[in-house]
């Protein structure tokens, strides 16, 4: 308990090996973290307290705490009094990095009425901060031209059901003119976008989606693991494969059809501008998207080598992931942290102000944190 206690006076280095395989995964974030770890790898839970995958911090003596353990010793100290009272020791927010080297499953997550009706779950709002897209796309909500051709949300679900069950009729395999054909089905119900770095999506519980090949990205989200996938590119399940079973992940079309939005929607219904929240000499904060009905906000911070600039955390968690370059994060009377890109640091609420210092010739940081408390 005295070692947690003194733990929450500074900043924590996050662990960086909290990552998990994933069919779509690539190489990049072990590059990125100077991990020597072989893919596919898909994401890594930067800042999670969800107990599929929490993230865990080493102490002095070598042993790892985890980030539930911690939040279950010293919630308010953590979340900030506010949070605390409203979720217990359960951190309302999750932060990750996603690498698509292949495209995503065309998928749909619940709110929160359905969730806690349905799983005894949260629902899942999300986001996402391009990093890189190598011209990729990403897929968000339904079409007009397929909204316009169906009419009524009634015949448009009909439709788009039908296109799902034949285009999963096709079977899970490894032809590319099979899988071809069956994007033929599917993709023309959905909106095609091609992002660029730094832009921001904010997807809402019932947006149909997808990452496209290519796109790296933040997921700053809700801290919940709820994913309705009703396509899956045809790809067989490598797990069930290693078995010798040729099968798909698992399909939650029905539950997919009771959330989903069939509205076709506007862009700016899901791309968010940036506005700029401070700047002095040597440094840049910027808002990136704030989301009351998920809970949760994210910054963009910028410093050149030895730019200084003070933060406090208003009585809540925040948190740090570097994106570029490296930075020090100075507590008060604690000790100083160091994070290069690929790393991140949490500030406890109950630090309530600390200090960041731009190491190299650029440093770029995204800020996450909970909002609406």
């Amino acid at each position: 308990m005295a070692v947690l206690k003194r733990l929450v006076t500074a900043p924590i280095l996050l662990e960086s090996d909290n990552l998990t395989d994933n069919v779509w995964g690539g190489e990049w974030i072990p590059k990125l973290k100077n991990l020597k770890i072989r893919g596919p790898i898909g994401e890594s839970w930067e800042f999670s307290a969800h107990p599929l995958h929490p993230s865990s911090i080493q102490l002095r003596g070598g042993e790892r705490v985890t980030l539930i353990e911690l939040l279950e010793t010293l919630p308010r100290e953590v979340l900030g009094p506010r949070i605390a009272k409203k979720h217990g020791a359960r951190s309302p927010i999750l932060v990750k990095f996603i690498d698509a080297a292949n495209p995503l499953s065309v998928q749909v997550h619940p709110d929160d009425l359905y969730a806690r009706r349905h799983e005894r779950d949260e629902g899942k709002a999300e986001s996402w901060i391009i990093l890189s897209s190598r011209r990729g796309s990403i897929y968000l909500g339904f079409s007009r031209p397929a909204v316009k051709r169906h009419g009524r949300s009634g015949k448009l679900k009909r439709a788009f059901l039908a296109a799902i069950e034949a285009a999963n009729a096709l079977g899970p395999h490894d032809d590319e003119g099979l899988r071809k054909r069956a994007e033929r089905i599917i993709l023309p119900f959905l909106t095609k976008i091609r992002v660029r770095p730094g832009e921001v999506y904010y997807l809402r519980p019932g947006t149909i989606h997808a990452l496209g090949a290519g796109v790296k990205v933040i997921e700053v989200q809700q801290s919940s693991d709820l994913t309705y996938r009703v396509w899956d590119w045809n790809r067989p399940d490598p797990k069930k494969r290693a078995q010798g079973k040729l099968e798909f992940r698992p399909l939650h079309v029905d539950k997919a059809l009771d959330v989903l939005d069939f509205k076709a929607r506007p862009l700016s219904f899901y791309r968010v501008a940036a506005s700029k929240v401070a700047s002095k000499a040597g440094w840049r904060e910027d808002r990136l998207l704030l989301s009351r009905e998920g809970g949760f906000a994210a910054h963009r911070l910028k410093l050149r080598r030895s730019a200084e600039m003070d933060q406090r955390t208003d009585g809540s968690l925040q948190v740090l992931t570097v994106i570029r370059g490296k930075i020090s994060v100075f507590s008060p009377d604690g000790p100083r942290v160091e994070a290069q890109a690929g790393r991140t640091v949490l500030i406890p609420a109950a630090l309530k102000a600390y200090r960041l210092r731009g190491e190299s010739t650029l440093s770029e940081v995204i800020k996450s944190f909970p909002a609406g408390f």
